[in-house]
């Protein structure tokens, strides 16, 4: 079904661009993501051949929540 039951969807924004890069903004540290979030969120965009775009983290979020609001299908 695509849903996650007992979770209110991850506050991250996500903005598709023309050129420009990735560029990743937050406004809570990125706990779940590793080591090195940064890295891990530019590989994970490269995988979904997303090369140019804006991410504003609001929530501190896992892989899992990161990949449903890229696939932006889940809820």
């Amino acid at each position: 079904m695509g849903l996650r039951l007992n979770k209110t969807p991850p506050n991250v924004t996500l903005t598709k661009k023309k050129t420009g890069g990735v560029r990743i903004n937050k406004t809570c540290e990125l706990t779940k993501l590793g080591d090195e979030p940064e890295k891990l969120v530019r590989q994970i965009l490269s995988e979904y051949k997303l090369h140019n775009v804006d991410v504003l983290f609001r929530d501190d979020i896992g892989v899992d929540e990161l990949i449903d609001v890229i696939q932006g299908n889940r809820k």
